[in-house]
C-alpha cells in the first residue's frame, strides 16, 4: 500500500483523515452465509466453547475460519454479534478518542447524584476522591470543576481511560478495583476522603469485596458513596447487563450494614462507625 490506501476497504468507506466520518459498512456487521460442507471435528471443538468465558479460533489465512464460525452462529440458536475487523479501523479508534477528549472538555451532562452528595460533604477537598467505574469521565470531571483536586478514575475499558487520562490529567486504573494490583496503586494514592461509585457495583462479581476493599482505603469518618439499580422500583434488565439486582436489605447487607438500622442509602454509605 505505498500510497496509503488499503485496496480492501469497500467502495464508500472514506478513511477518517479525508475529513468525513467513516460509515459503517453493513458487510462488517453481518454474520456471512454458512455455506461450506459441514465440518464435525472442528464444530465439536468449538461447542466447547459454552463452558468458557473466551474463545479464540488461530489459522492461516484462507483455512476457513470466518465460514466455521459463521456456521458456528447460525447453529448456534442465540443473539449473536458480529464484527470483521479490517486494517483502517485503529484510525478510525484514534479519530473516535480525539472527539471524545475535546467532548470532555466541554460537556454539560447533568452531574450525577453521587457527585451532588460529594460535594455536599464537608470534607477537605483536597485529599484524593476515587470513583468506582470512571467512564469517560463526565464525573471526575464535575468533582475537579467542585474543587476536589486529586480524583482518581478505576475504568476497565482502557479506551475510555486513556481518554480520559489525556483530556483531565488525572490517574485512572485499569484493572478491578478490588484487584490486588489497583488496591497497591490506591494505597499510595490514599487514604480516600470519598470513594464514589454510580451504577457500577451491579456489574461487580462480589459486590461484599468491593466494599471490604474500599474499607482498606479509607480513615474512620471517611465515605462512601453508591448508587445502584433499585429493584423495588425499577424494571429488571438482562443479566447480560447486570450481574445484580439490589432492594434496600440487600444493599444495607452488602455494605455491611444492619438491614433493620433503617439506614438511607447516603447513611449506609457513610463510613462514620461501619
Amino acid at each position: 500500500m505505498p500510497d496509503g490506501k488499503d485496496a480492501r476497504r469497500p467502495a464508500g468507506a472514506v478513511a477518517p483523515d479525508a475529513g468525513t466520518r467513516s460509515p459503517v459498512v453493513a458487510a462488517k456487521a453481518r454474520v456471512p452465509p454458512a455455506t461450506a460442507l459441514p465440518r464435525e471435528r472442528l464444530q465439536g471443538l468449538l461447542e466447547t466453547v459454552w463452558t468458557r468465558r473466551l474463545g479464540v479460533v488461530v489459522a492461516p489465512a484462507g483455512s476457513g475460519k470466518t465460514t466455521l464460525l459463521a456456521d458456528f452462529a447460525a447453529r448456534s440458536g442465540v443473539p449473536v454479534a458480529w464484527y470483521r475487523a479490517e486494517s483502517w479501523d485503529a484510525a478510525d479508534v484514534e479519530d473516535r478518542s480525539e472527539r471524545r477528549q475535546r467532548k470532555l472538555g466541554s460537556t454539560r451532562k447533568r452531574e450525577k447524584t453521587v457527585v451532588t452528595l460529594a460535594k455536599s460533604l464537608p470534607v477537605d477537598r483536597a485529599r484524593p476522591v476515587c470513583e468506582i467505574g470512571s467512564g469517560w469521565g463526565v464525573s471526575l470531571r464535575h468533582l475537579l470543576e467542585g474543587g476536589f483536586s486529586r480524583v482518581v478514575g478505576i475504568e476497565p475499558s482502557r479506551h475510555r481511560a486513556d481518554v480520559v487520562r489525556n483530556a483531565l490529567g488525572v490517574p485512572v486504573h485499569t484493572a478491578a478495583f478490588e484487584s490486588a494490583e489497583t488496591q497497591r496503586l490506591l494505597a499510595e494514592q490514599g487514604p480516600f476522603s470519598i470513594i464514589l461509585s454510580n451504577h457500577a457495583l451491579e456489574h461487580t462479581y462480589d459486590p461484599g469485596q468491593v466494599f471490604a476493599a474500599a474499607s482498606q482505603l479509607q480513615r474512620e469518618g471517611d465515605h462512601l458513596i453508591v448508587a445502584v439499580p433499585n429493584q423495588e422500583t425499577e424494571q429488571v434488565m438482562s443479566a447480560l447487563f447486570r450481574l445484580y439486582e439490589f432492594s434496600s436489605r440487600e444493599a444495607a447487607r452488602a455494605c455491611g450494614a444492619s438491614a433493620a438500622s433503617g439506614a438511607t442509602g447516603a447513611e449506609a454509605g457513610d463510613r462514620q462507625g461501619a
